[in-house]
């Protein structure tokens, strides 16, 4: 299935992910996990933990990516 985001109008400042016009400005994926995310509260965060059956037991690859080479 392709999903229709629009066009590129920039970067995350953290994690470098595209932020599109369909998606008022933001990322299409989320949340990312990345800490300090400018696009996720601690709200989103929390909620995003609880669906164990959606998201990864592990947490989020690019966010262990980008914060274990800091």
């Amino acid at each position: 299935m392709h999903k229709q985001f629009g066009e590129v109008v920039g970067t995350c400042k953290v994690c470098d992910i595209n932020l599109w016009s369909n998606c008022d400005g933001g990322p299409a994926i989320f949340p990312c996990g990345v800490l300090n995310c400018p696009h996720e509260t601690d709200k989103d965060r929390a909620l995003a933990a609880q669906q164990k059956d959606y998201f990864s037991v592990h947490g989020s690859s690019l966010a262990q990516l980008i914060e274990e080479s800091d």
